[in-house]
């Protein structure tokens, strides 16, 4: 399926026409509305999942990983099974524990592999794994884990998306991948081509290579993930901060043997999610481990993230990209080739060359690899990714030219590769006005520099062959 091909069936061609009887006059579009829960959230009326307290109740915490890739030898657990306030511990070896779950909370149902609620091996530092320990209070819970005495066995790692698919790089996950460190083709996006990227290249003034390296980085919400599990006699009930509930409603009935109407499940405010822990596996870890603790101890169960464990996360742009753009003097973008090296998995990276430029010449590969990071995900959006690519390629070339990015956005504003110039007629027969909202936007910041001025840096200079130098950059055909 091609970018057309999708883009018809995500929206219709013609959206006036989809709509045979458009309403006129709307009750909330165009309206300022009151939100329904605007008093509760302003005035703090607003209950938040970790604003639960039930009578009795526990709180859960979980060892994680100090090291990037390891696994326990031995673990001793005397010292704190006898600390006054802990109340239940849950190891690795617990006979209850199955070899492995569905702890997917995002897709569920084999959206990602099942893993063991609490493995015996870390592939990340920072890793939830090993033991969880619930007691009267979090203080307690945490000084507890202090206690416990593991011997470790540290193992060879990768933390280098690119580096861990080279020729005798170590196993990063032996135990599900024990072939190679590559990620099954199916997981990635296919290498993508519009136009004639070669041809583009050829077309161009001049050409300027770079490599971008984005490191983990995850969003700050003002509740860390967390959750409260009791027992209603046999059936579980839930507190959880979670996008997709109806999925966990589900997950914790297959895990807990029981039917789904059974399950009660309270959804209340999110203080801010957007994907991150929601959607990789290993989410629904601390709901199995506070409802199997909770069936041992009659209690309900409590479970918070710290901040550091809220802070183990990466987004999908948690990658190493390998470009290659071609421009004219003018400022005009021939073409774009990409290479992308994700951490598992990965989202294509050059969509808003398509969907927001002029550009018609693309070539795009993405590899994906199984490292000792927190593999990547989406939080807030997928075109993260894209994003990412397409700022760096402004900012390159308008480094190179000696130009505001901004302007070099301008130059090369369009949709499919057609400047905004020729979309005015389209925007029209759609019903919409005919506006450019970028330079909507740069004019109403009163730029003081025309563009034709502010091409050459200055102390660039023109090479012989009528080609640009300056600011360290040459380039040639």
């Amino acid at each position: 399926m091609d970018h057309h091909e999708m883009k018809s069936i995500i929206a219709p061609e013609h959206p006036l026409k989809a709509d045979k009887y458009p309403l006129r006059d709307f009750s909330a579009v165009g309206k300022r509305v009151r939100r329904k829960d605007g008093y509760e959230k302003a005035t703090g009326y607003a209950i938040y999942t970790s604003d639960v307290q039930l009578a009795g109740m526990l709180h859960l915490r979980i060892l994680t990983c100090p090291y990037p890739h390891a696994k326990i030898v031995s673990m001793d657990t005397t010292r704190l099974e006898s600390m006054s306030g802990v109340r239940a511990i849950l190891r690795y070896d617990d006979q209850e524990l199955p070899e492995k779950a569905d702890t997917c909370g995002h897709f569920g149902k084999g959206g990602q592999d099942h893993e063991p609620v609490l493995n015996r091996i870390g592939y990340w530092q920072g890793m939830p794994m090993g033991l969880a320990v619930a007691a009267d209070t979090e203080t307690t819970a945490n000084e507890a884990l202090r206690l416990v005495d593991i011997q470790w066995e540290e193992r060879p790692f990768n933390l280098d998306q690119e580096g861990a698919l080279e020729p005798g790089a170590p196993l990063s996950n032996p135990e599900s991948y024990p072939t190679g460190n590559e990620i099954p083709p199916f997981v990635l996006n296919p290498p993508r081509s519009y136009g004639d990227s070669e041809k583009g290249l050829s077309e161009a003034d001049g050409v300027v290579e770079f490599t971008l390296q984005r490191g983990q980085e995850t969003w700050i919400g003002p509740e860390r993930p967390c959750g409260v599990f009791r027992w209603n006699g046999e059936y579980p009930e839930a507190w959880l901060k979670h996008q997709r509930p109806h999925l966990a409603k589900r997950q914790l009935a297959e895990f807990f043997g029981v039917k789904v109407s059974q399950v009660t499940l309270h959804c209340l405010y999110q203080g801010a999610s957007f994907g991150g822990w929601s959607q990789m596996a290993l989410n629904m870890q601390p709901n199995y481990i506070a409802g199997i603790i909770s069936k041992r101890t009659g209690k309900p169960v409590r479970w918070l993230f710290s901040r550091r464990d809220d802070f183990a996360g990466a987004g999908m742009e948690n990658a190493k990209y390998r470009v290659k753009v071609g421009f004219r003097n003018d400022g005009t973008i021939t073409a774009v080739r990409a290479t992308s090296w994700f951490s598992m998995d990965g989202y294509t990276h050059m969509d808003h060359f398509l969907e927001n430029t002029t550009v018609r010449h693309l070539h795009q590969e993405c590899n994906g690899a199984i490292c000792n990071i927190l593999h990547g995900h989406a939080f807030r959006c997928e075109q993260n990714a894209n994003v990412t690519c397409l700022n760096a390629v402004f900012g390159h070339v308008a480094e190179a030219l000696g130009v505001d990015p901004t302007l070099l956005a301008l130059k090369n504003d369009g949709c499919d590769g057609h400047p905004m110039a020729e979309l005015g007629p389209m925007k029209i027969s759609h019903g919409f006005a005919d506006r450019d909202s970028l330079r909507e936007c740069i004019d109403a910041g009163k730029k003081a520099v025309k563009w034709e001025e502010n091409w050459h840096a200055p102390g660039a200079k023109r090479l012989p062959n009528g080609k640009m130098h300056g600011l360290g950059f040459a380039w040639t055909h």
